[in-house]
């Protein structure tokens, strides 16, 4: 049997609005905000974005991995648009999210944040009202586990740097391991690169030599990451 997974990251949608960006004010969000404006959207476009999508699922995939960066400024009016913009492309059961940088730009109450998005990082063992979100998550597909980890952490003014943690290292340990004793294919889906000297400095992840470490111990089929834009 043939397993067919499609993958994409950095969809960056856009900001509506100036409304967005003074909302819920944050310095940083600001600044975004005019680099969004005066270059970004140049580049960053819906209608590529909604292209992407058309023929993803024109091709009939049994899986969507999204690693990353679906919104710009983490303004609150963000995120139920992602939700919406998401929800068309796929039920959770058939995608799965994991956050970038950008979706953690600053810091944003889970209510007005991150919870529009939290049933497509959901593993597939929890209880439906249940709203905490605990990565790495594992999802099973016939014999392929998705693992997602979350890179994700609000930064100062200057960086976009990513941060894995000693919590989520161990457990990843942990999982790859049992899903390797299992016969499972693991793809890990990470939105920062996983190894070291992947990109700058202040956008790299600052843990990779331990994640590599973890990789290479373990064992792994597939990492997917976005983040660098190539």
């Amino acid at each position: 049997m043939s397993f067919k997974l499609a993958h994409l990251s950095d969809v960056h949608l856009p900001v509506l609005g100036a409304g967005q960006v003074l909302r819920n004010f944050k310095g940083k969000r600001v600044i975004g905000g005019f680099s969004w404006f005066l270059n970004r959207r140049r580049r960053h476009l819906l209608s590529v974005a909604n292209a992407l999508k058309a023929s993803i699922l024109a091709a009939e995939v049994d899986h969507v991995a999204l690693t990353g960066d679906l919104v710009n400024i983490a303004a609150w009016d963000e995120f139920p648009a992602a939700a919406n913009w998401i929800k068309d492309f796929g039920a959770p059961s058939n995608l799965s999210f994991v956050p970038g940088n950008h979706d953690a730009y600053v810091t944003v109450p889970w209510s007005n944040g991150l919870q529009h998005l939290a049933p497509w990082m959901k593993p597939d063992k929890h209880e439906p009202q249940d709203d905490t979100l605990l990565f790495p998550y594992v999802r099973m597909r016939r014999n392929v586990a998705l693992i997602g980890i979350n890179s994700g952490q609000p930064q100062n003014y200057l960086k976009a740097s990513g941060t894995v943690g000693e919590q989520q290292l161990r457990d990843l340990q942990h999982i790859l391991n049992m899903l390797g004793s299992q016969g499972f294919y693991r793809v890990v889906m990470i939105h920062h690169p996983p190894l070291p000297n992947l990109c700058k400095p202040r956008k790299a992840l600052t843990d990779a030599s331990a994640l590599k470490d973890v990789l290479k111990t373990e064992g792994c089929e597939l990492v997917l990451h976005g983040h660098n834009h190539k």
